[in-house]
């Protein structure tokens, strides 16, 4: 066996420990609901709480190890909280001084899933509007469910350096692990699904909002949106991103991330599963124009 096939050996036992860990049993109470599909699937409703602003029913299907994964993730271990670092308090400093002076500040959730993110940061940042990314249709429909009442525009598709199409794939990760790729005209009837680059959707959709965190958890995906076009990354003084080399061995999905990384000023810290990058220039920029404007 060579170095590559005993690297995707090693991660397929690495999910299946995961989709062991995150098992639970299935609710006793479900409800349906109608996909835009026009199908029907069960969801169960639980209660996530969320330090400093209560708490907040959220819907998920039982039968996903990856819905019961990301809420495990999110709500419990709070992957995306920003208090552990200097650059973050400075990140949640900025938002409420956006609140305060009246300003909306954009959140931009690429891979936003069933929407437990995207719940998270607009709960613990009221004033700000998520613009949430998502290709699976089944999750997209959760997540619209999960964020009613909560100031967002959902992007049904994928991010890209380049408008266009990309094809939608089920590599058999569980409900968390749908990827994009370009289009391979010899498949048999590939889903497709609409892509957009970062700038259209602040343009087309940010409502005039001062830009503040970019999450990115696109399984692999991250290969295609750093490789061309990524003037975006310089209006957000915080940038939250999963990487996927382990997940994909010998494809050097991360190659183009670092190589933007490389060439811009950014403090890098690392936790859990994902890379913070701090723009600590623009955070302070931002700080003291909006300080002065009070």
């Amino acid at each position: 066996m060579g170095l590559i096939d005993a690297l995707r050996t090693a991660n397929r036992k690495r999910l299946d420990k995961r989709h062991e860990r995150d098992r639970a049993p299935e609710p006793s109470k479900t409800s349906r609901l109608t996909l835009t599909s026009g199908k029907s699937i069960d969801i169960a409703a639980r209660t996530v709480h969320l330090s400093g602003v209560g708490s907040r029913t959220f819907h998920y299907r039982p039968d996903s190890v990856g819905d019961l994964g990301v809420m495990r993730q999110i709500f419990e271990q709070k992957d995306y909280d920003l208090h552990h670092w200097p650059q973050g308090q400075a990140i949640i400093d900025l938002l409420g001084l956006l609140k305060e002076q009246g300003r909306l500040s954009l959140i931009v959730d690429m891979g936003a899933n069933i929407g437990a993110s995207s719940v998270f940061f607009r709960e613990r940042y009221p004033g700000a509007k998520l613009l949430c990314v998502e290709p699976d249709p089944t999750n997209a429909d959760l997540l619209a469910v999960n964020m009613t009442g909560l100031n967002h525009t959902l992007f049904r598709g994928a991010i890209s350096s380049r408008a266009g199409q990309l094809s939608l794939i089920d590599p058999g990760h569980g409900d968390w692990g749908f990827r994009t790729a370009h289009i391979d005209s010899t498949a048999t009837e590939p889903r497709k699904v609409d892509a957009e680059t970062v700038q259209h959707l602040i343009d087309q959709w940010g409502d005039g909002g001062v830009p503040v965190i970019a999450k990115i958890d696109i399984e692999g995906g991250e290969a295609d949106l750093f490789a061309d076009a990524c003037e975006w990354m310089d209006q957000f003084p915080c940038i939250i991103i999963e990487l996927h080399d382990w997940m994909l061995p010998g494809q050097g999905t991360s190659r183009n991330f670092l190589k933007q990384v490389a060439a811009r000023q950014l403090d890098f810290v690392h936790r859990g599963e994902n890379i913070f990058l701090f723009n600590t220039a623009l955070t302070e920029s931002l700080l003291c124009r909006w300080r002065l404007d009070r």
